[in-house]
């Protein structure tokens, strides 16, 4: 992910806000997602000239296909179905901190890196139809209601990033500019609102964002 922020100067603390375009990485898991918008809030502790603690707060999403799963008798034996590919659409809320690290150079513009770890909550929602449409359990939808959400899944996951940039140095309003990977794995979970008969779940999903993004930050 490449993200610009503003950000005021490094010795001291800043607390930003920035919006990022971000596009999820393929994987071999059962998701694929494409672009990823994302707001991020990050704050930074400066401890020294050329250190500091950072925690960024990043809520992001984007639409893709997942596949959902269910319990099935064939020819009397119990077997686990996966459907095909199924829209879905991520939404993720999630903290990391780690150190930031600035090298010494002069100057007004200083380059930086850092990586975080943390965790949050990822909801997918899902639009069912054709041969996964008897999953939406007709007791927990209104089938007749264009806005029913249809069954999704809410469910923790551990995050990482790493990014590498400049940043002004000055006091006051200033800016950085980041190139950055966020990663978090979505394991499986169950898909609320389904059928319970069918014990429905979500297969599991990599979200594995690069971004591009500007923001503003101000001295605390």
């Amino acid at each position: 992910m490449i993200g610009l922020l503003a950000a005021a100067s490094f010795a001291g603390s800043t607390f930003g806000v920035g919006g990022a375009a971000g596009f999820d990485l393929p994987g071999p898991d059962a998701g694929a997602f494409g672009i990823a918008p994302a707001l991020y809030v990050p704050v930074v502790a400066g401890l020294t000239p050329a250190a500091g603690l950072r925690f960024t707060v990043r809520l992001e999403g984007g639409p893709g296909t997942d596949q959902v799963s269910w319990a099935e008798s064939v020819d009397g034996t119990a077997a686990r179905i996966v459907s095909a590919s199924e829209f879905a659409l991520v939404l993720t809320a999630i903290a990391t901190v780690g150190p930031d690290i600035q090298i010494p150079v002069s100057g007004s513009v200083a380059p930086y890196f850092g990586a975080e770890v943390g965790g949050g909550v990822a909801a997918v929602y899902h639009s069912l139809g054709g041969p996964t449409a008897f999953l939406i359990d007709p007791q927990q939808n209104d089938l007749d209601d264009p806005g029913n959400i249809d069954p999704y899944t809410l469910s923790p996951v551990l995050a990482s990033d790493l990014h590498f940039g400049t940043r002004s140095t000055g006091d006051g309003l200033g800016w950085w500019a980041e190139v950055g990977y966020g990663s978090a794995w979505l394991g499986s979970a169950p898909l609320r609102k389904s059928l319970p008969i069918a014990d429905a779940r979500r297969q599991a999903i990599g979200w594995n964002p690069v971004r591009v993004g500007v923001g503003v930050a101000f001295a605390l």
